[in-house]
């Protein structure tokens, strides 16, 4: 059982990522933003990140950009970005920062390969 962070600003759709990263068998814990997911990532060890990418405070780009510039181990973590607006370009810029994927948040059944890894 692998453990997954969620970071997502809207409540419903933690929950139904959660929901569904939990009926394949992991355990999950969230966050609300960027900044809030940094500190989680210091106090837990984490398997596989699924982020939102537009978000207040600190958004997913600025987000991963932070953890890829931190010293700690959680810099390795894989990352898979949900949005609402997958857009090429967004997409493009997120898989050159190293992101493993970016998909919508309406096929959560894209993540099985990045939870089965």
């Amino acid at each position: 059982m692998k453990q997954i962070l969620i970071v997502d600003d809207s409540m419903l759709s933690r929950k139904k990522i959660a929901k569904y990263i939990e009926s394949q068998g992991h355990h999950v814990i969230t966050a609300c933003n960027g900044i809030e997911a940094l500190n989680t990532l210091e106090q837990h060890e984490i398997a596989l990140i699924v982020s939102d990418i537009n978000m207040p405070e600190m958004d997913g780009r600025e987000f991963f950009e932070k953890l890829l510039e931190s010293r700690a181990n959680s810099k390795n973590v894989p990352i898979v970005f949900l949005s609402s607006m997958a857009h090429s370009k967004v997409r493009k810029e997120l898989q050159e920062l190293g992101a493993l994927a970016v998909i919508e948040k309406k096929s959560l059944q894209d993540l099985d390969p990045y939870l089965a890894a």
